[in-house]
C-alpha cells in the first residue's frame, strides 16, 4: 500500500485485540548456544487459521480506508459534474435557489475533501473508525441529497438542457459504484436518493413518452448497478480477507522464524548466505550483519568438512530433495561444534534450484554424550583398557588383515598367579592399585597397533596383529614376564606379581576369532599346571587339560557330597620333654578312583568353588569329636589344633557353626587351639581382632601360622589375642648361616 502501511496496520489491529498472541505466536523460551537439545523434530503442524473476530475487525478497517482513498476520485468527479452543470444552466443561476444549490455543493465537496485530508493525517486506530465512517456517510448523504434536489426540484423545464443534467448525475451515479465499492450500503442509500426519484419523476410524470421511456431506464440502472455493487463490494472483502490471511500467515511464520531454536539461514547459488535468523547467531555467534553476504563455508572447521558441504549442495542440484548431513562447524570464538544441516532446495519458476534453506541444530552436547557411552561400552571402569566386546572386534579385524595379506595374528592371554592372595592380604584397594598398575606396563610393552584389553578380574588379553612368525609373539610374552616381574609398590610395600600366559595365533591354530580365545584360554591353563610365571604356545592336548580339569571339579563336589574326606593327626612334640603336646587336624580326600590326595591338590579348587566353608565346617565339628574322645580317655593335657581357611574365617556362619559343634561334641575348648595364617589375621586387622577375641571367650586358643610369609609386624600382631606364632620354615632357612 503507498498511502498507508500495511504491516504497520496489521501490528496495530494486533496489538489492539490482543489475541494474536493467543493463537499463533505462543513464546518458545529461548535456548543456549551449547545446550541444545538432541531430540528430533516433530513434523511441522498445518497453520491454524487466522482469528475470525481479529478479522473482521481488520476487514472494517481495511473497508474505511479503501473508501476515504477512493473517495478522492468522487470529490474530482463531483466538483467536475458541478461545473459542468454551471456551464450548462449559466443563464438560469440567476435564480437563487439555483445558485444556492450551486454554492452549497461546492462547499460540501470541498468540506468533504477537507475531511478525506484530515483522515489522512491522523490515521485513526481501529477504535476511532466508526467516528470516521459516520463522517463520510453523513457528507455522502447530504451530497446525494443534493443530486435529488438538482434531478427533481431543479430540474430544468427545456429538454435542452434537462437531458444533460439526468445523464450528468446519471453518469456520476455510475461511476461511485467504484468509490463506494469498500461500503456495504453507502452506494444503496446514495443511488436511491439520485437517481429513483428522478426516474419516478420521468416515467409517472414526464412530459412525453421519451421521458417515461429515459425514466424506466434510469430505474433499471438503478437495479443494474446496485447489483454491480454488490459483486464489486464482495470482491473487494475476499481481496481483503485473502491478503490479510496471508499476512497473519507471513507474521506467524515470521515469529517462528524468530524464536526457534535452529539455526535458519538461506544461501545462494553462489554459496553466499542470504538470511541469518536469531538462533544462528546464538549458535555460530556471528549476527546477521556480519554473515549476510558471507560465503557459507566459513562456518565449516575443516576442509574435510567443506567438501562434504559442497557434496551436499551436488546432491541438491541434481536430486533437488531435502538432505541431511552432520557438520563440524567453527563458532565465531573458535569453538568446535557438531552441528546437523537439515537442507532443501529452493526451486525457481523455471523448476531450477536458485538456493538452500537450511535448519541447524547444535548437538555438540550429544554427540560427546555418544562418544561417552560409546566409550564406556567398550572400555574397562578400571583400567580405561578396551573391554571384550572391544578387542574381539579388533581381533576380527586383524584376522581378516591377516587373511588377506597373509600374515598372523598373535593372542595372548594372562592371567595373574595368586592375585586373590593381594586381595585377602591388603584389601581390595590394593588389588585395584595392582590391576592398573599391570594395565600401565602392559599398554608399554606393545606396539601401537596392538590391543591390550582386561577380560575381567585379573584376566587380559593381547592380539597381536601382523606378524611375520608366530614366534614373534613369544617374544612379547618374554618381554612382559621380565616386566611383571620388577614388584610393584604399595603404600611403602613392594609387592611381586607374577602371570600365567596362554599363546595362541592365526591360522595355526584357528581361522576365526571365538576359536582362538579358546585356544588361548587352554594353553594360559597349560601355563598354571606348568608351575606359573611362564608363557605357553597353544598344543593340541590343552583342550584334554582343560576337560580334566572340569572332571576333577565334578570329582570334588561328588566327594564333598558322598562324604569322601577324613582326617590325618600329625602329632606336635615339646622340645623339652619329648613328649606330644598335641596334634594337628590334616584334611584328606579318598578319592575312589585315585586314592588319597592330599590338601594342596584340592584346596584351591575347594575354595573357588566355594566348597571350603562346608569342608571347613566338617574339619572343625569332626576334630572336636576326636578331641572329645581323647579327653575321655584321659588325655585331657592334649590339645588339637585347627586351620581356618581364608573364606571360612571371613563367613558370617564361623562362630554360629563354632558354637553348635562345641555343644554338640561336649569337648572342652581350652583344649581347642584354633590357627589362621599371617595373612588372614591382617587383612583387616580390626575385624580380625573382633572374631579372635570372641574366640578367645569360647575358651579356644589361638595360632598364628607362617608367621615372616606376610607384610605384618610385631607391633601389628600384638593386638591379636593370639597365644603361638608358628614360624614358617622360609624366614629361619638361612639362621644358621
Amino acid at each position: 500500500m503507498n498511502m498507508f502501511d500495511y504491516e504497520t496496520h496489521i501490528k496495530g489491529l494486533l496489538q489492539t485485540s490482543g489475541k494474536f498472541a493467543m493463537k499463533g505466536a505462543e513464546s518458545v523460551p529461548p535456548v543456549k548456544a551449547r545446550k541444545t537439545s538432541d531430540t528430533r523434530r516433530a513434523p511441522p503442524s498445518p497453520q491454524p487459521p487466522p482469528d475470525r473476530s481479529l478479522a473482521r475487525q481488520h476487514l472494517y478497517a481495511e473497508q474505511i480506508r479503501l473508501l476515504y482513498r477512493f473517495s478522492l476520485v468522487g470529490y474530482l468527479a463531483e466538483l467536475m459534474v458541478t461545473f459542468v452543470l454551471g456551464a450548462i444552466l449559466w443563464e438560469a443561476l440567476a435564480g437563487a435557489v439555483l445558485y444556492l444549490w450551486f454554492v452549497t455543493a461546492v462547499l460540501l465537496i470541498v468540506g468533504r475533501y477537507g475531511l478525506y485530508y484530515l483522515f489522512i493525517r491522523a490515521n485513526p486506530d481501529v477504535a476511532q473508525l466508526r467516528v470516521w465512517e459516520t463522517r463520510f456517510v453523513t457528507g455522502s448523504g447530504i451530497m446525494a441529497t443534493l443530486w435529488t434536489v438538482m434531478g427533481t426540484a431543479l430540474l430544468p423545464a427545456a429538454q435542452a438542457t434537462q437531458w444533460p443534467v439526468i445523464m450528468l448525475i446519471a453518469l456520476l451515479t455510475t461511476g461511485s459504484v467504484a468509490y463506494y465499492a469498500p461500503h456495504r450500503t453507502l452506494f444503496g442509500v446514495t443511488s436511491i436518493l439520485s437517481l429513483v426519484p428522478m426516474s419516478t419523476m420521468l416515467t409517472f410524470a414526464g412530459s412525453g413518452r421519451t421521458a417515461n421511456v429515459i425514466g424506466a431506464a434510469l430505474l433499471m440502472l438503478t437495479i443494474l448497478l446496485a447489483m454491480v455493487h454488490k459483486k464489486v463490494y464482495r470482491a473487494i472483502q475476499d481481496a481483503i480477507s485473502t491478503r490479510f490471511d496471508n499476512l497473519i500467515i507471513e507474521q506467524r511464520n515470521r515469529m517462528h522464524l524468530e524464536r526457534t531454536p535452529l539455526g535458519v539461514m538461506e544461501w545462494n547459488l553462489d554459496f553466499r548466505i542470504t538470511s541469518w535468523n536469531p538462533a544462528a547467531e546464538k549458535i555460530f555467534g556471528y549476527s546477521a550483519a556480519e554473515m549476510l553476504g558471507q560465503k557459507v563455508d566459513k562456518l565449516v572447521a575443516t576442509a574435510k568438512e567443506g567438501e562434504r558441504l559442497a557434496t551436499m549442495w551436488m546432491r541438491l542440484l541434481q536430486f533437488k530433495a531435502s538432505t541431511r548431513v552432520s557438520l563440524v562447524n567453527r563458532t565465531k570464538d573458535g569453538e568446535v561444534i557438531h552441528a546437523e544441516w537439515h537442507n532443501t532446495p529452493l526451486i525457481g519458476t523455471d523448476r531450477q534450484v536458485i538456493g538452500v534453506a537450511s535448519m541447524v541444530q547444535d548437538v555438540t552436547e550429544r554427540v560427546n554424550t555418544e562418544r561417552i557411552i560409546h566409550y564406556m561400552a567398550h572400555h574397562d571402569a578400571l583400567t580405561d583398557l578396551p573391554n571384550r566386546r572391544l578387542m574381539h572386534d579388533r581381533l576380527n579385524q586383524a584376522i581378516l588383515h591377516a587373511r588377506r595379506r597373509q600374515r598372523h595374528v598373535g593372542l595372548l592371554f594372562l592371567d595373574l598367579d595368586r592375585f586373590k592372595l593381594i586381595n585377602d592380604t591388603l584389601g581390595h584397594e590394593a588389588g585395584d592399585f595392582v590391576l592398573r598398575d599391570i594395565a600401565r606396563r602392559l599398554g608399554t610393552m606393545v606396539r601401537e597397533g596392538d590391543t591390550v584389553s582386561r577380560e575381567g578380574g585379573d584376566e587380559y588379553m593381547i592380539v597381536l596383529p601382523d606378524l611375520e612368525k608366530p614366534e614373534s609373539a613369544q617374544l612379547v610374552a618374554n618381554k612382559i614376564l621380565a616386566e611383571l616381574a620388577k614388584p610393584t609398590n604399595i603404600d611403602g610395600r613392594e609387592v611381586t606379581v607374577t602371570a600365567s600366559i596362554g599363546i595362541s595365533h592365526f591360522p595355526d591354530d584357528a581361522t576365526d576369532a571365538q576359536e582362538l580365545i579358546k585356544r588361548a584360554d587352554s594353553a594360559m591353563y597349560q601355563a598354571k599346571d606348568a608351575g606359573r610365571n611362564t608363557g605357553r604356545f597353544y598344543v593340541g592336548d590343552t583342550d584334554f587339560l582343560e576337560s580334566k580339569r572340569l572332571e576333577r571339579e565334578s570329582r570334588l563336589r561328588r566327594g564333598v557330597e558322598n562324604n569322601e574326606f577324613f582326617l590325618r593327626y600329625q602329632p606336635q612334640i615339646g622340645v623339652k620333654s619329648g613328649r606330644i603336646v598335641g596334634f594337628e587336624a590334616l584334611l584328606r580326600w579318598n578319592d575312589p578312583e585315585l586314592g588319597e590326595i592330599l590338601p594342596k591338590d584340592f584346596i584351591g579348587l575347594a575354595e573357588e568353588l566355594g566348597l571350603i566353608v562346608r569342608l571347613g565346617e566338617w574339619v572343625f565339628r569332626s576334630a572336636c569329636w576326636q578331641a572329645k574322645d581323647w579327653q575321655t580317655a584321659g588325655f585331657s593335657d592334649v590339645s588339637m589344633s585347627i586351620n581356618l581357611s581364608p573364606r571360612q574365617f571371613t563367613s558370617q556362619n564361623l562362630l554360629s557353626s563354632m558354637k553348635a559343634s562345641l555343644i554338640e561334641t561336649g569337648v572342652d575348648p581350652s583344649g581347642i587351639d584354633l590357627e589362621i595364617t599371617e595373612s588372614i589375621a591382617m587383612r583387616n586387622i580390626e575385624l580380625s581382632v573382633a572374631i579372635l577375641t570372641e574366640m578367645r571367650r569360647l575358651g579356644a586358643t589361638i595360632s598364628i601360622d607362617d608367621f615372616g610369609v606376610g607384610y605384618s609386624s610385631l607391633g601389628q600382631l600384638k593386638s591379636l589375642p593370639a597365644q603361638t606364632l608358628k614360624i614358617d620354615a622360609s624366614f629361619i632357612a638361612q639362621v644358621p648361616e
